[in-house]
């Protein structure tokens, strides 16, 4: 009985002693405690290697098929035949008009594609479907309330936040030893999540590809149930970054909106961000365990079938609805 006592014991001591040591480092170099005791406890916890991605959440939804009541409904409420595999970010296709495709074959999938993803990688708001138009640094991603948001890869939980503002409620997730976006070696990315119905993830959490860590919303500032999926570089002041401070933007003269559809700080966005969906199909390996078991769950309220025409279901798959002024700037680091 006496070294489980020692052990407890010791181990107490040890956790003391790294809280005084961060304590008189910051007194001593007017560096922020918190931010100390934080980085020690990080380098202090180890996650599996990397092997490969998964998407970042669990289904997509054939929205060209859905009813408009459907379309309302939480992800648990809407029937099984209108979700479907997580859609492939396709560049080539976000950027075609609604009014070019027909709701058929590859045309039905590409609207369904674009309705998913509404902003592009450092696209803009006007929901052209285009890349590096503007500066959001991000992929807006459209789906119900509730859908099962997923860790992409190995990693550690580094950030939980839950804000009435901005990003909302928010994770992100620190993944040391992946390949280097700009190519040879490997490097440490932090992948964010946000504007979430649900937190289900503590700071310091290790988590593997494919555990649920939340589920979508729109808290914040978010005008539809998105997630805003970003990936950050090790190199960026803070996570998730922000391509722009409010004091930039207001000396530019713009409002957020036109500050992201004018493209400031584009090239901030570029430098501290990698493509998020990129880099996830670069590197798909399996599927979303986790989130697969999460949709057996029985289902307590069921949800009301509605017949409606077939009309109003396309003419609601024509346009997006807006996810713009979601963001809320960074003062500081």
């Amino acid at each position: 009985m006496l070294l489980p006592f020692l052990a407890k014991t010791n181990f107490r001591y040890y956790i003391v002693g790294l809280i005084l040591s961060v304590a008189l480092l910051g007194v001593f170099t007017g560096i922020d405690n918190g931010k100390l005791f934080k980085a020690s406890t990080l380098n202090s916890i180890s996650h599996e290697p990397f092997d490969g991605t998964v998407y970042p959440f669990s289904h997509s939804m054939d929205w060209v098929n859905m009813t408009s009541a459907e379309r309302e409904m939480s992800f648990n409420q809407i029937p099984d035949s209108k979700k479907i595999a997580p859609l492939r970010y396709d560049a080539s296709h976000l950027g075609r008009e609604f009014a070019s495709l027909s709701f058929d074959g590859e045309d039905r999938d590409i609207r369904n594609e674009k309705i998913t993803y509404t902003v592009a990688y450092m696209g803009d708001y006007t929901l052209s479907g285009k890349e590096y138009t503007g500066s959001h640094a991000a992929v807006d991603i459209v789906m119900p309330v509730r859908t099962p948001i997923v860790a992409i890869a190995n990693g550690i939980v580094t950030q939980v936040k839950d804000q009435s503002y901005g990003f909302g409620k928010s994770v992100v997730v620190m993944h040391r030893g992946v390949p280097d976006p700009s190519g040879g070696g490997t490097t440490t990315l932090y992948s964010s999540y946000s504007h979430l119905n649900e937190i289900d993830a503590e700071e310091f959490q290790i988590v593997r590809k494919g555990d649920i860590i939340g589920y979508s919303g729109n808290t914040g500032n978010a005008t539809v149930a998105h997630t805003h999926f970003q990936i950050d570089r090790e190199e960026a002041p803070w996570y998730p970054y922000w391509p722009f401070t409010a004091s930039e933007q207001k000396a530019a003269g713009y409002d957020f909106v036109t500050a992201v559809n004018n493209g400031l700080g584009a090239s901030n966005g570029v430098k501290y961000t990698v493509h998020p969906m990129k880099f996830v199909q670069e590197h798909l390996s399996g599927v979303t365990p986790a989130a697969r078991e999460e949709v057996k769950e029985v289902v307590e309220e069921k949800a009301e079938e509605v017949e409606e025409p077939k009309e109003e279901v396309r003419g609601a798959a024509e346009e997006p609805e807006s996810v713009e002024a979601e963001e809320t700037v960074e003062e500081e680091v």
